[in-house]
């Protein structure tokens, strides 16, 4: 739910949900036994998916509309995604996230702790305030506050200097114009790479596959040295390897890196909760999914990837984008969104032990922090966010099976699981249509609104549960 009073209760939230312990890393060595094992696709979309979709495209005109206009767009990507494209919209320093606007405090306009942006990819220098319309960069508000990390030196971030705002719980922030403009762009190419994926998955024409590869592999020598950083306008980065700080998230080995007038208390302010790698406040799960979902669709495509850039992208994408989620050991209507996103780059990398650490999430969303009648613990509007970062689990696991001999550190296999079947999935789903309105929305109450309800996409989840 893409709205900022929902954001700005979550912020407040998070203020509270930060505190976990730390988790384990991902060993890569269960990668390395099984990922032979994997046979594509194998994820949210299946082949007897993509099967069903062809037969469509055969016997009915919207699908081939669908289709026309997928590969107008594929097309055009094809054509664009050159190494300058490449370089531009995914690039070598961490992305930001949100930020108030200074122009709007400025002219004394209202102003948001996340903004109101505009962003387009035929600009992709420039961002646009909604609300006042000034375009950034902007000569009247420089980014004159400037901190480089001494772990890789190469990454220098810029905030607008002056006065500071307050940005829900945090008091001195100072907003990262140009670190938006990188999260608008690595999400415009996360948006192109799923576009080529779902061309290359209907069509089966190399094109798409290859460039496809080219994102993947972009982000593959990028993403290893992105920082862990707190989301919302905190501007917080944690100066040390990626992997040491999604483990001690909340007790770094060395000073984070921090704007004035803040001082550095190594910790990551809320914690996992708005923790980034990627440009978003704590849900990096749908950007793994995305990636995952892509490579799952193209990989085999022929003569397209060598052996070497699968494990390329298997190890420095899939895997290196589930790392900070694989630490968390909380429950919230965020993290289960995060465990769907290790769960699916485990089961397309072939990491069984990912697999199950993101399983675990799911179950301990539908048979915790749900009630045990399917009841939603919040408010439906945060029954709904949660549900859409799980729905996935339910296209996952659909008759999934273990590796030939593999077993969980705590002894259980999967066989032949199903995700809709075999947990309370069912129960949530039935409680939330049993609580709507005679309009077929949802009570108004809490963050919810006269327009809540359930979307015509969740049908085929709801009858399957």
């Amino acid at each position: 739910m893409p709205d900022h009073v929902l954001l700005h209760t979550l912020a407040l939230l998070g203020l509270t949900a930060a505190a976990g312990a730390q988790g384990a890393a991902i060993d890569f060595g269960v990668w390395e036994r099984y990922r032979g094992t994997v046979q594509h696709p194998c994820a949210a979309i299946k082949r007897g998916d993509l099967d069903r979709a062809r037969r469509n495209l055969e016997r009915h005109e919207w699908a081939r509309k669908y289709l026309e206009g997928l590969r107008k767009g594929a097309d055009g990507l094809v054509a664009e995604v050159d190494e300058g494209w490449l370089t531009t919209f995914i690039p070598r320093t961490t992305p930001g996230c949100y930020g108030p606007c200074p122009a709007c405090r400025a002219q004394g306009l209202p102003w948001h702790p996340n903004g109101q942006w505009s962003w387009s990819a035929s600009a992709p220098e420039q961002l646009s305030c909604q609300a006042c319309k000034t375009v950034f960069p902007n000569e009247q508000f420089p980014e004159s506050v400037v901190v480089r990390s001494t772990w890789d030196p190469e990454q220098e971030f810029g905030f607008i200097g002056g006065d500071t705002f307050k940005c829900f719980g945090y008091t001195n922030a100072r907003p990262s114009l140009s670190g938006i403009i990188r999260a608008r762009k690595v999400g415009h190419a996360t948006g192109s790479l799923r576009r080529l994926a779902l061309a290359y998955g209907l069509t089966e024409d190399p094109q798409y596959a290859q460039a496809a590869k080219a994102i993947l592999l972009r982000f593959a020598e990028v993403l290893p040295r992105y920082l862990v950083r707190a989301g919302y306008g905190y501007g917080e980065y944690a100066d040390c390897d990626p992997h040491i700080a999604a483990e001690r998230i909340l007790d770094l080995p060395n000073d984070e890196l921090v704007y004035p007038p803040n001082v550095p208390d190594r910790k990551i302010y809320t914690g996992y909760w708005s923790a980034s790698r990627i440009g978003s406040s704590g849900m990096d799960g749908d950007w793994v999914g995305n990636v995952a979902q892509a490579y799952d669709l193209t990989c085999t495509a022929p003569g397209v990837y060598t052996e070497e850039e699968r494990r390329r992208i298997e190890r420095d994408v899939l895997l290196e984008g589930a790392y900070l989620a694989a630490c968390d050991p909380d429950i919230n209507n965020k993290s289960v969104g995060n465990c769907y996103g290790a769960a699916m780059a485990g089961m397309v990398a072939g990491h069984p032990d990912l697999v199950h650490f993101g399983l675990g999430g799911f179950r301990r969303a539908v048979e915790e922090w749900f009630l045990p009648d399917g009841g939603s613990s919040e408010s439906p509007a945060y029954a709904l966010m949660t549900m859409g970062g799980i729905d996935g689990f339910g296209l996952m696991f659909r008759d999934y099976s273990d590796p030939p001999g593999y077993a969980a550190a705590d002894g259980e296999r999967l066989d032949g699981f199903d995700a809709c079947r075999d947990t309370r999935y069912g129960d949530c789903w039935q409680s939330l249509v049993w609580t709507l309105q005679g309009d077929l929305r949802h009570p108004p109450s809490a963050d919810s609104y006269r327009t809540t309800g359930i979307g015509a996409s969740s049908a085929e989840l709801i009858a399957r549960g």
